[in-house]
């Protein structure tokens, strides 16, 4: 391989390792935050139905995620007196704001709950963005990797062949 292209090849190389070592990073960092920010918001909200909690769902192993990945999506917590247990449904990042609980027991911790929420919309929809542009880095290659690979090994085969040609006919036109 050239110099100027093994130079090049090491600088990009060592540019898109960055970014994703750098979004990794965002991604992990995201997640920490998003758990400190959850343990915050227990504190802020009464064992009351209507509290908002950070609840995280796993996904089975295929391409789109790792084995055991776990995805942070807020749920707000009510008690079901018929079933005698509590129940989680999930809320919206665009509307979180709107189930926030204000009343009552409620009341003393709203402002900060509050904060506290707008920066978990933030965060998780930070993270939902970075794990989005991980995926998509993720893909393998495929099918379109080993045509590609064929299709180079092919190139290099006919260029050894026009390079054996050119060789020969120099050979057979040189004078003896």
């Amino acid at each position: 391989m050239s110099p100027v292209l093994e130079l090049e090849r090491q600088t990009a190389l060592a540019t898109y390792s960055t970014g994703v070592r750098d979004l990794h990073d965002l991604l992990f960092n995201a997640l920490q935050a998003i758990i400190e920010l959850d343990q915050l918001l227990n504190q802020f909200q009464p064992i009351y139905s209507g509290r908002l909690r950070v609840m995280w769902f796993s996904f089975k192993a295929s391409t789109k995620h790792y084995p055991y990945e776990r995805e942070p999506l807020m749920v707000q917590w009510n008690y079901s007196y018929h079933a005698s247990r509590w129940r989680a449904k999930r809320v919206p990042l665009s509307g979180l704001l709107r189930f926030q609980n204000t009343t009552d027991a409620f009341a003393h911790h709203a402002a900060s709950a509050r904060l506290v929420l707008e920066n978990l919309r933030s965060l998780i929809l930070l993270y939902h963005r970075a794990r989005r542009l991980l995926t998509q880095l993720q893909v393998s290659p495929g099918d379109w990797h080993d045509k590609g690979m064929s299709l180079i090994e092919q190139t290099h085969a006919q260029m050894r062949k026009f390079v054996l040609e050119l060789d020969r006919q120099t050979l057979s036109s040189v004078p003896l």
